[in-house]
């Protein structure tokens, strides 16, 4: 029987396999995924399943949702699947301490698109207040406790030996998507380090085709959009390499825990440099 990693693992093999990685599709967090009737953005994988599908509108509901709102969604429609944690309590009998235990599920969500009969908040532009290049470089200012930086390399890298960032300057960029995602991705690797969020030992490498790499990669790459987001920048438009599309594939076919692990230590990790509070994911 197929699991939850399975299922959702699947959905995002199938996205690969059109030709979009959905980590690298422009958003922001304005615009991001969010629940019609509770108004709170998705977060973790969640924010990818749904960007796959490519809906020109943000809210997205179940199909009681629509139903209670007094809508419904269209016959013949599709649902997207999302997944939420159920918490479950035990007690401990020899200690009497209470133990949470966290499941994974999926419930379906359709785009208000899908739907027939509900009313819709507008979509307002956000009020800039700053310029998003500033926004990024106030996220960047804001990591406490952060690696050492160089913006004056010839390469970009995280060094764990030395807790250290290094990234070309700015200039040597096309665009300032280009050069945040960049930065964002190694200060994402970053996180790991033993005294953040311990992903890895200080003197740990992790050298292509080792067995963290993948995953540590898509840490990366998945933080990295987190935070360009939050920076109201998109993701910066490259060329979806058929070798690049293959890779994941290939590496998501080999673990189906990959995807969902990955987005939670990515969330995890930008919500560690912009210093947010965790937040459980919850059922929508």
């Amino acid at each position: 029987m197929a699991t939850i990693y399975d299922i959702i693992t699947t959905d995002i093999i199938t996205a690969l396999e059109a030709g979009v990685a959905p980590w690298q599709q422009p958003w922001s967090e304005a615009s991001a995924p969010t629940n019609l009737v509770s108004r709170k953005a998705y977060r973790g994988v969640n924010v990818w399943l749904l960007l796959a599908a490519r809906r020109t509108s943000p809210y997205w509901l179940t199909f009681k949702q629509a139903l209670d709102l007094g809508g419904h969604v269209r016959k013949g429609e599709r649902g997207r699947r999302i997944v939420y944690w159920h918490v479950s309590e035990a007690t401990d009998d020899a200690t009497g301490q209470v133990e949470r235990h966290f499941a994974p599920r999926y419930s379906t969500v359709f785009n208000v698109e899908q739907c027939d009969g509900l009313t819709v908040p507008a979509l307002e532009a956000p009020a800039v207040t700053v310029d998003p290049n500033e926004a990024a470089e106030a996220i960047v200012a804001g990591y406490v406790a952060g690696p050492t930086l160089d913006t004056t390399g010839h390469a970009a890298y995280y060094r764990p030996s030395t807790d250290h960032v290094t990234v070309p300057p700015r200039a040597s960029f096309r665009d300032a998507s280009s050069y945040y995602a960049t930065l964002f991705h190694e200060l994402i690797h970053s996180t790991g380090h033993w005294s953040r969020l311990r992903r890895f030992e200080a003197t740990t490498a992790h050298r292509f085709g080792s067995e963290t790499y993948s995953k540590e990669e898509l840490v990366a790459e998945l933080g990295a959009a987190y935070l360009l987001g939050a920076a109201g920048l998109e993701a910066p438009q490259v060329q979806q390499h058929a070798a690049y599309l293959k890779g994941w594939i290939a590496a998501l076919r080999g673990d189906s825990r990959l995807i969902l692990q990955a987005a939670a230590a990515a969330q995890k990790a930008a919500d560690h440099v912009r210093g947010v509070a965790a937040v459980t994911l919850a059922a929508a």
